[in-house]
């Protein structure tokens, strides 16, 4: 019985260093898991960093493709209600050009406030009209400035 007792206790103890062993592969892999999930993490940061920049740019060079085509329409609304006022030789001469109605429906995607380019985009009296546009592109070229600063 003894030889039985120590054959028991020597299997009981190498039993209990298989276990230390495999706890400490264990620990030793959790602690692997650990260093890469804090990698992962600085991964994620930096990748939604990376999207958020390329987001913010996508968005500035749309704003800048839109008021670019609102600057254009509203040369044009300058140039046709000039033409309007010293065709009819009077203050009083109506503007209500195609531009105007374009410019309108462009404006309703903006994102910046221009109350001149709203302005220039009523159809009213040429002279109102001209001096809105005028306004309207000081207005535009403002708002392209800002954009051009914040890149």
């Amino acid at each position: 019985m003894d030889a039985f007792t120590v054959v028991a206790n020597v299997v009981l103890v190498l039993a209990a260093l298989v276990t230390v062993w495999f706890a400490a592969k264990a620990a030793a892999s959790g602690k692997e898991a650990g260093r890469l999930a804090k990698e992962s993490l600085v991964y994620s940061r930096e990748t939604m960093e990376a999207v958020r920049s390329a987001h913010d740019a996508d968005e500035r060079h749309r704003r800048r493709r839109l008021l670019r085509e609102i600057q254009s329409l509203v040369e044009a609304i300058h140039s046709r209600s000039q033409l309007i006022t010293v065709g009819a030789s009077g203050e009083s001469a109506g503007c209500n050009v195609p531009e105007q109605r374009n410019l309108a429906q462009l404006l309703s995607a903006a994102t910046e406030d221009l109350p001149h380019c709203l302005s220039a985009s009523v159809p009213s009296r040429s002279m109102d009209v001209r001096l809105a546009a005028t306004q309207a592109m000081n207005e535009v070229a403002t708002e392209l400035e800002k954009l051009s600063s914040a890149d």
